[in-house]
């Protein structure tokens, strides 16, 4: 009679459970234990509920004693397993998961769990395998199949995430969020006809912001740009909170030189983890009066956009009392040469920049507020000023050249989103390399040994490589060697910026999608009075820019 009410009050707490009456579920389970101090049940349920009031140390202790009352409960493992998760604690998660599994293998959702443990930890491998454990025993386990074939898309396999994808869709038909992923596979391959497909079939079943976001981005990448525009502000009616849709809205006014618009929503950057804010306890400069005020402005994203953007400092200088320019150390020598009214300093951690600071800025948001309408009111030819003792060093050893051309060359970029786009193979410069009375000079950083042997043994092509100079070393070095050029002909990365705010001439190659910055069909930019644009006709081809470019005899 007892073991009957026991049940009975155990499935009473259940109820209290399921209801979220936590207080009213733990009470009958502390009768429970006291009648019957071993009762593994109880202990169970005492366990979830200060797991659901994230109580999870006590939870803790309490699936340990049901554990060790009944140490054979599969159930028991699985929700340790999931409150440990739950508090973030994955090592420990994954190992009571493997325990639940060992004792009820066939059960699809501990294996499932344990999968989306592992994702959070990125080890995608083992991943994946226990999704695949879950399809084995439920063959028609519809978010199992989705996950694995996202998990895929996360490794930039569309190809395997594709077949999973529309394994999910055999079986749901509907399903939006895979057809979503369809729609991203096909993009992954420049498929961008049928991506476009995909997400308008997603958007009938589910009308998410996330949906038109990515939509927006296919318009983007084949030049729609009014549709993705369109697809963005959908996205931000149905999300008013959604960053990236701000974000992209801002690159894409900005690459359409709709500047005032641009500066406005391009500050959504700030939301994104890649690009931490600095400095949240002083004060954000958004135009304020800097009379007889110091400001910080700050470095961002890379070393060219803080090259480029420091052509708005003389604005701000002739405004304030003191202007701090916190940049890469290895800019310091330039900057602080360059501008002297500055102080320059290396990135801070911890602060202390003895003196007041009354504003700070990233140094990209100065042009909002100094040249809201165009990117550069008037831009100067050279406002960077080299050590001109490494310039007339170098210059005595680039004698050797005699009257050669002197065309400095770079092909690799290191951005860890566009890089691979706007990375062009030594093998399409042959034809350029070859051109008479010009010496060709690698100012590629990072290590080029392979590139250069490989264009060396495949096309009998020496292009020189100084080693007394290291672009990731000493930054005031390489300005001294970029002088001591006619010309720089590279991708879109930091030399293009180097050479222009150096006063050389550059040539500067640009993907079919090219950076906001460099807008659209002009071959002249504003930024930079010494550039001149070479752009692909249709995506990744770098023949026709080549084509282009044609001869450089024409320029000596």
């Amino acid at each position: 009679m007892q073991a009957m009410t026991t049940n009975s009050q155990l499935q009473q707490a259940l109820t209290h459970l399921q209801q979220n009456q936590i207080d009213a579920c733990q009470e009958l389970c502390r009768t429970i234990i006291q009648k019957t101090p071993n009762n593994a049940d109880a202990y169970h349920l005492m366990a979830l509920g200060y797991c659901q009031k994230k109580q999870y140390d006590t939870a803790f202790q309490y699936f340990q004693t049901a554990i060790k009352n009944q140490p054979n409960e599969a159930n028991f493992y699985y929700n340790f397993a999931n409150c440990l998760k739950q508090a973030n604690h994955t090592k420990e998660a994954i190992n009571t998961y493997q325990q639940a599994a060992n004792l009820a293998p066939n059960n699809e959702q501990i294996w499932f769990n344990l999968a989306t443990t592992y994702n959070t930890k990125n080890e995608l491998e083992q991943c994946q395998q226990c999704y695949l454990k879950a399809i084995e025993i439920k063959p028609d386990y519809i978010k199992a199949y989705y996950n694995l074939a996202q998990s895929y898309l996360d490794q930039d396999n569309a190809q395997q995430a594709q077949y999973f994808f529309q394994k999910a869709l055999s079986y749901q038909p509907g399903y939006a969020k895979a057809l979503s992923g369809m729609a991203l596979c096909e993009k992954h391959h420049e498929h961008f006809d049928h991506a476009i497909h995909y997400f308008k079939q997603a958007l009938r079943h589910e009308n998410l912001a996330e949906f038109h976001y990515n939509l927006g981005n296919t318009y983007h990448q084949t030049k729609q740009f009014d549709l993705a525009i369109s697809h963005y502000q959908q996205a931000l009616k149905i999300n008013g909170k959604y960053d990236l849709a701000y974000y992209a809205l801002g690159s894409t006014y900005l690459l359409l030189g709709n500047y005032q618009a641009g500066w406005n929503f391009y500050e959504y950057r700030w939301r994104s983890e890649k690009n931490p804010q600095r400095h949240h306890h002083i004060t954000r400069w958004d135009g304020q009066e800097l009379t007889n005020k110091n400001i910080l402005i700050w470095g961002e994203q890379g070393i060219g956009d803080t090259l480029q953007f420091s052509q708005t400092l003389p604005l701000i200088i002739q405004q304030c009392k003191q202007c701090i320019v916190e940049c890469d150390e290895r800019l310091i020598p330039l900057l602080q040469r360059s501008f002297p009214e500055i102080k320059a300093i290396a990135y801070q951690t911890d602060n202390n920049f003895q003196t007041r600071v009354d504003f700070q800025c990233p140094i990209i948001s100065l042009a909002q507020w100094t040249s809201p309408a165009l990117p550069f009111l008037s831009p100067q030819i050279s406002f960077i000023k080299p050590n001109q003792m490494m310039v007339e060093s170098i210059k005595k050893r680039y004698q050797q050249f005699g009257s050669l051309l002197k065309i400095g060359i770079s092909w690799k970029s290191g951005n860890p989103d566009f890089g691979a786009l706007r990375s062009c193979h030594l093998s399409h410069w042959v034809k350029l390399l070859k051109t008479s009375n010009c010496i060709f000079i690698n100012l590629q950083y990072g290590n080029t040994h392979d590139d250069l042997n490989e264009l060396s043994t495949a096309h009998d092509i020496n292009v020189f490589h100084d080693q007394e100079v290291d672009p990731l070393d000493n930054l005031d070095q390489f300005a001294a060697q970029l002088c001591n050029l006619d010309l720089v002909i590279s991708i879109d990365n930091s030399t293009v910026h180097f050479a222009a705010a150096l006063g050389i001439p550059v040539w500067t190659l640009l993907p079919y999608i090219p950076d906001w910055r460099w807008q659209l069909n002009s071959d002249t930019t504003p930024w930079y009075p010494t550039m001149r644009l070479f752009r692909q006709t249709k995506r990744g081809d770098w023949e026709s820019v080549f084509q282009q470019i044609d001869r450089i005899d024409y320029y000596a």
